[in-house]
């Protein structure tokens, strides 16, 4: 089926049209995992080769550093892939491999959502910035954070983010991310992040440390900042090919400036926000290509009841890949000529 791709930029603000505009959404830390789409790897060639090609970048960036594959693959799933040299360029490596393999089946994008580090791997399917550029980037971050930070971590809150300052949690942590109305997320040092996980425990609140060893979204992180950004001095970014929706609060972003990178880890997070938003001006397909199919879920959580919005995960813990992309390809149109 031939689907017909109105002119970019009237996609969202076009509410009178039944077309639903494609968004793929790439997440960041906290979704990765080992073994993560080794189904596709396996049997997927596109996924295959991309992944190949941005581990071979990886050594090229750097001798010294493993083979990625064998780090995502060699390792069962039920340890916890937390060793930020590692998961921050897997994470682009994996959401870039899956990207490639959907523009093959011809499933190609109107817009493209970065949550967090995921907003490096928006910036290489725009062609804002090449593959190497993002591992660079990816792998100089990770490295300042390790060398300037202190360890400390993410929890993922099941309430409402009213609790953040009811249960007095400003106090202790940072507030890093709102992801759907009994979702939030904090950051901290680990001490500071156990005492509050304690403090949620005594309230009988449900929540998740996720796999994450520093405070991302939050002044946590602040010391790798001057560093990096001076890294990224030298690099010149295109305009996006294809829009990007910003990680922040959804509006459309029209080039990428020097600090977009050390911004899409450090800024508060609002994917709530950001839903919300489109879904007030449209309803879209979102197709989520994070590591674990985190995203769609929130997407879920965030839909009204009245919404036409259809959201689909291809990649999850459970090597469900290959069904999930049949669905995906079974249900939405094909793009020719694009």
């Amino acid at each position: 089926m031939k689907r017909q791709v109105p002119t970019v930029g009237l996609i969202i603000e076009d509410s009178t049209s039944d077309y639903l505009p494609i968004i793929f959404m790439f997440g960041g830390q906290g979704s990765q995992h080992y073994q993560m789409g080794v189904k596709l790897y396996e049997h997927n060639y596109i996924f295959k080769d991309s992944l190949n090609k941005a581990s071979e970048i990886l050594k090229e960036l750097d001798p010294a550093y493993p083979w990625l594959i064998d780090e995502i693959y060699n390792n069962s799933v039920h340890l916890p892939f937390k060793n930020l040299q590692y998961t921050h360029p897997a994470i682009i490596a994996v959401e870039y491999a899956l990207y490639q393999a959907l523009i093959a089946e011809g499933i190609k994008p109107d817009y493209l959502l970065g949550s967090s580090l995921g907003e490096f791997t928006a910036a290489v399917a725009a062609e804002s910035c090449s593959l190497r550029q993002a591992l660079f980037l990816s792998l100089k971050q990770a490295k300042l954070i390790e060398d300037h930070c202190l360890n400390g971590g993410l929890t993922a809150v099941l309430g409402p983010v009213e609790l953040y300052k009811k249960l007095d949690l400003s106090q202790k942590v940072a507030l890093a991310g709102i992801n759907f109305d009994n979702h939030f997320t904090i950051a901290a040092l680990d001490q500071e992040l156990s005492l509050a996980e304690s403090y949620l425990r005594e309230k009988e609140v449900n929540y998740q440390r996720l796999p994450v060893e520093y405070g991302f979204h939050s002044s946590r992180i602040d010391r790798a900042e001057f560093e990096f950004k001076e890294s990224t001095r030298n690099l010149r970014f295109n305009n996006p090919g294809i829009p990007i929706l910003s990680g922040y609060d959804g509006t459309q972003i029209r080039e990428i400036s020097q600090d977009y990178f050390w911004n899409a880890v450090r800024n508060l997070l609002n994917f709530q926000k950001i839903i919300q938003k489109l879904e007030q001006s449209r309803n879209a397909i979102y197709v989520d290509l994070t590591p674990n199919g985190t995203l769609a879920n929130f997407v879920k959580y965030n839909l009204g009841p009245n919404s036409k919005s259809k959201y689909y995960s291809i990649l999850s813990a459970f090597n469900t890949e290959i069904k999930n992309l049949k669905k995906l390809k079974e249900e939405l149109p094909v793009v020719q000529d694009y």
